[in-house]
């Protein structure tokens, strides 16, 4: 159990004050009072000290911090239930304190989520050591400004980044609490980056808020999948007047640049508003995304565009349903020849082969018959001359 004591004066101060009961919190006790002896308080049954609130829930401190076991402090907290930092003199930007071991001292807001120091305008700051605040969960968090907006850790050059949690994979955090980001981490000349997501050692860029990321002249760009090729957002079955807005860069492509038609309601969407031009004979197979129940479609025409990632193995399916290439390897991962399927059949000699081996054929035939034909008239030349030397 902890205690603290109070004097009568300090007593005065705390005519406001009332208890806030929990479960494992009992009442404060007073002793002595209306005398000079102090006031002795008993905090908590549970060995967690918690401070006395006001009727307006605001915790009131008199004297020091209540120090837990670790060595850390608990800071008091606002109206509103957020912790509230000390404050320096000359900035009135609110301070972090530094621990002994070198991290924060975190303050925790009412529901038990760790809370950034604020500026003077009200907006949340990163500590200079690099550690990021985690909510209730665990889950790491990014600052906030007044106003509720995101605001990005960045470089030296200005450069934002994502927050990784290393608790799913490495995968970027892209909500604080169940509220997705409200905006793309961009690069110092204003590009769009997206966040990736990480399944299964795989890498793939997700969109946010059903836009896409821009480039650096306000240009949108398609993000990739975790093989390196362009997707788009989820295209509406009634989209007429309206591809521009999903397809702000004509057809996606795959990492070798080859045109994709993607699905929409269960057919092959193609339209002469997109570029380059595409005929359903141009179809070739179909394309498989391991975050999508449905495929897209791999034709057999190049787009002018480059394609941003590396070129490297992805599954495609026959139209008919049978997979091929199904060996090959998704982003980041080392690249495996396919395995040569089983009962396979043997290839066919070609036409042209054919000919050949019959033309091969015909000339040794022709060689053994002129063989057995000059060995025959050699044999008669031999019997007459004999049958000459015998009458002689």
């Amino acid at each position: 159990m902890l205690f603290l004591s109070f004097t009568p004066k300090m007593l005065q101060e705390m005519r406001n004050i009332h208890i806030m009961h929990k479960e494992n919190q009992i009442a404060l006790k007073a002793q002595g009072v209306g005398s000079m002896q102090p006031l002795v308080w008993m905090m908590e049954t549970d060995g967690n000290a918690f401070y006395p609130t006001d009727n307006t829930r605001k915790d009131i401190v008199l004297g020091e911090y209540i120090y837990k076991n670790d060595g850390s402090f608990k800071y008091p907290l606002n109206r509103d239930g957020h912790p509230v930092y000390e404050t320096d003199d000359t900035t009135n930007d609110e301070v972090y304190f530094i621990k002994n071991d070198g991290s924060i001292n975190w303050g925790v807001d009412r529901k038990g989520n760790q809370r950034y120091a604020k500026n003077e305008n009200g907006d949340e700051y990163y500590p200079p050591n690099g550690e990021f605040s985690c909510d209730h969960s665990g889950s790491p968090q990014n600052a906030l400004t007044s106003d509720g907006e995101v605001i990005f850790s960045s470089d030296a050059h200005k450069n934002e980044s994502y927050i990784k949690n290393d608790a799913i994979g490495g995968s970027h955090v892209i909500y604080m609490g169940d509220v997705l980001l409200d905006r793309y981490a961009k690069t110092s000349n204003g590009e769009g980056i997206y966040p990736i997501q990480i399944t299964n050692q795989t890498h793939r860029e997700v969109i946010l808020n059903e836009k896409y990321a821009k480039m650096d002249l306000l240009e949108a760009k398609y993000p990739l999948d975790e093989y390196g090729n362009e997707y788009t957002l989820e295209i509406p079955i009634q989209i007429a007047g309206k591809e521009k807005d999903y397809f702000p860069q004509g057809y996606p492509i795959k990492n070798d640049n080859l045109v994709t038609v993607p699905e929409v309601n269960g057919k092959k969407f193609i339209s002469d508003q997109l570029l380059p031009k595409v005929q359903a004979n141009n179809i070739i197979n179909k394309l498989h995304r391991e975050f999508k129940n449905y495929p897209d479609y791999v034709t057999n025409i190049k787009s002018t565009r480059q394609s941003r990632a590396a070129r490297q193995g992805y599954l495609t399916m026959a139209l008919k349903n049978v997979e091929v290439n199904a060996n090959n390897p998704p982003q980041n991962n080392p690249l495996n020849l396919p395995q040569i399927p089983k009962n396979k059949q043997l290839p066919k000699i070609s036409h042209q082969i054919n000919w050949s081996l019959i033309r091969i054929v015909f000339f040794l035939f022709c060689c053994w018959e002129w063989d057995i034909s000059c060995t025959n008239s050699s044999l008669k030349q031999q019997s007459e001359m004999h049958k000459k030397n015998f009458f002689f």
